[in-house]
């Protein structure tokens, strides 16, 4: 399942879009492929494109995200870089 993932995500950035819109992008995946999604994520973001991705996994989006909106039961979000709020 997780070679599968990684080989659509992979083709889909190969067209190198300007935006990215990612469910869960690391939802039940290994470590090993979250490692190399988070590479393709940042390498994808030093070109200067944009990535816009929700997840429950909030240690992926520590290391990818510049910014970050967080919902606390649907509600009580913030807005702001995951640093100022960790």
């Amino acid at each position: 399942m997780g070679q599968k993932r990684l080989v659509t995500f992979a083709s889909i950035y190969a067209y190198e879009p300007t935006l990215m819109l990612l469910d869960e992008p690391t939802a039940n995946l290994n470590s090993k492929i979250v490692k190399q999604v988070k590479n393709i994520i940042l390498e994808y973001k030093a070109k200067g494109n944009c990535i816009i991705l929700t997840s429950h996994d909030i240690n992926f989006v520590a290391n990818v995200a510049n910014r970050v909106y967080a919902l606390n039961e649907r509600k009580n979000g913030w807005w702001g870089s995951y640093s100022n709020h960790a």
